[in-house]
């Protein structure tokens, strides 16, 4: 019986011997195919691709696409008869709308998701540049003054 056990012992500790070689080898393998000689946790550099920002690029923060997001858009003294437009994307200094009407830049409108509580307030964009789109009209904004961080997260 001592001799059956100490067999079922050996195969095991022979068994886990050839696995951590093998996974040794398929480590080894993968890291000099990968050319590294040694591991790097350092934050990824400035010209990093999806960090570079165009020079003709005028935004001070990150872009931050997402589903769009169905706003009301009126004339801050019209906030009555408000027009639908989407959110395509925002950033902490503004937003890109899209819009079925042209806007001048320079016009300030205020904006409000269409599914907010009736407490939240109307953020006041200005109109920063207006381009045609494939349907209507993308209408770039800043914000006139940064909204509070808790009215910021209802516009994502």
């Amino acid at each position: 019986m001592i001799q059956t056990v100490l067999g079922f012992l050996g195969d095991y500790w022979i068994s886990l011997a050839v696995g951590m070689g093998i996974g040794g080898f398929v480590v080894a393998v993968h890291w000099f195919a990968s050319g590294r000689k040694t591991a790097s946790f350092r934050a990824p550099s400035p010209a990093t691709p999806s960090l570079v920002v165009s020079s003709s690029e005028n935004r001070q923060t990150q872009r931050r696409d997402g589903n769009p997001l169905e706003v009301l858009l009126a004339l801050p003294d019209e906030k009555d008869h408000p027009v639908h437009a989407f959110l395509l994307n925002r950033s902490q200094g503004g937003v890109c709308l899209s819009l079925s009407e042209e806007a001048t830049p320079g016009t300030v409108l205020s904006l409000r998701p269409v599914k907010a509580p009736e407490m939240m307030p109307w953020i006041d964009i200005e109109v920063r540049s207006c381009k045609p789109a494939t349907i209507g009209w993308e209408i770039g904004c800043r914000f006139v003054k940064t909204p509070p961080f808790a009215v910021y997260l209802l516009l994502n």
